[in-house]
């Protein structure tokens, strides 16, 4: 089937993950430390949290999922550039905790940004904090969504859950450190794209097809990945 050509969307963002965290869920799968087993409870994961303003191109942000400390999100017209400062420990496993500047879209989408981590001014990064372009369902905590996941120490991958409540999923890039990612959707297929710098972002291989009702959200999502 011949999709016709998605709406662009491109930005460039800033990630700074304040060291903080709310769900002791760490990621196993590729290769992280496994957290201690978190007792069943039938208490529904906490939705996002009042939103702020407009930022950008962005209709609104706030913090997802259980943060003690809110994350931020500035623009700067000048540069066009967005700063995002998220706390929350991790996007994975059934629930997640991390700051979002989100759009509400329907259809096909191309989303392609340039980040850069900046360091903590106060304590060291993890290396596994992530800055993601994300298309999710809605703004609960344990909500379906693809996104295109760049890690603090380069890790690339395309995450994915494809129901409310479900596992987090993942399909890497061979490709570390892009200075550009893209994701697109099509369909019901999203496709994760990466690109070193001055290089256009090229097709990775990794791609998931998921059925999103429209509309969703769409946006720049920030997680600290940091239990101190």
């Amino acid at each position: 089937m011949r999709y016709p050509a998605p709406a662009p969307v491109v930005g460039r963002f800033f990630a700074l993950a304040r060291p903080v965290f709310a769900w002791a869920l760490v990621a196993s799968a590729s290769g992280y430390a496994q957290a201690p087993a978190v007792p069943a409870t039938t208490t529904p994961p906490p939705a996002a949290r009042p939103i702020g303003g407009a930022v950008g191109l962005f209709e609104g942000h706030g913090d997802v999922g259980a943060i003690p400390v809110a994350g931020q999100a500035t623009f700067d017209a000048a540069k066009k550039t967005y700063t995002i400062t998220g706390g929350g420990n991790q996007l994975w496993a059934k629930a997640d905790a991390f700051h979002f500047a989100w759009k509400q879209l329907g259809g096909d989408v191309s989303f392609a940004a340039d980040i850069e981590f900046q360091p903590h001014p106060a304590t060291a990064s993890d290396p596994h904090r992530k800055a993601c372009l994300m298309i999710r369902q809605d703004l609960d905590a344990d909500s379906a969504y693809v996104d295109a996941a760049l890690h603090g120490d380069g890790l690339t991958a395309l995450q994915f859950r494809d129901a409310k409540g479900a596992a987090t999923r993942e399909v890497m890039s061979n490709i570390v450190g892009p200075a550009r990612i893209r994701i697109e959707k099509r369909g019901d297929v999203f496709t994760l794209f990466v690109g070193k710098a001055g290089e256009e972002p090229k097709y990775t291989g990794a791609s998931f097809v998921l059925k999103l009702e429209g509309p969703f959200y769409l946006g720049f999502a920030v997680a600290a990945h940091n239990p101190n």
